[in-house]
């Protein structure tokens, strides 16, 4: 089994790249909608209905980069194009992209740090998914 660092993974929003970010995550889901009817012997029964890919990313406050600014465009309830990137020097680019609604950001100010922010997204309409494998 192979393993891969995510030391040069990316987030970029309306193509350019999110300073400082040093973590992303991305929660990919399908509701299962029940169908369990008398003929299910008593086991639940379900379809898959709506995806959706809900998360966030964070990283340190860059001063050289307005994130509201446009781009990246980083403003609660903006829509943007993301990119989340899972970059491997032994690899092909790997990637999510889709838009996505900003639907949170947190600025966390430490008396004692650095300052961190976490953006919270839900993607809006379809993911791509590009996966590679050796």
């Amino acid at each position: 089994m192979a393993h891969i660092t995510g030391v040069e993974g990316a987030v970029i929003s309306n193509a350019v790249e999110v300073l400082g970010i040093d973590k992303w995550s991305a929660d990919l889901a399908s509701d299962g909608i029940e169908t369990t009817d008398f003929q299910s012997d008593g086991w639940k029964d379900r379809i898959s209905g709506n995806k959706e890919c809900t998360g966030t990313f964070e990283g340190d406050w860059e001063t050289t980069q307005d994130i509201s600014a446009d781009p990246p465009s980083l403003n609660e309830g903006d829509i943007v194009t993301l990119k989340l990137e899972i970059q491997d020097t032994t690899l092909p680019l790997q990637y999510l992209e889709f838009d996505a609604r900003i639907s949170n950001i947190n600025i966390t100010v430490p008396q004692e740090g650095i300052v961190r922010f976490t953006v919270s997204f839900e993607s809006v309409g379809a993911v791509t998914k590009v996966f590679a494998t050796p």
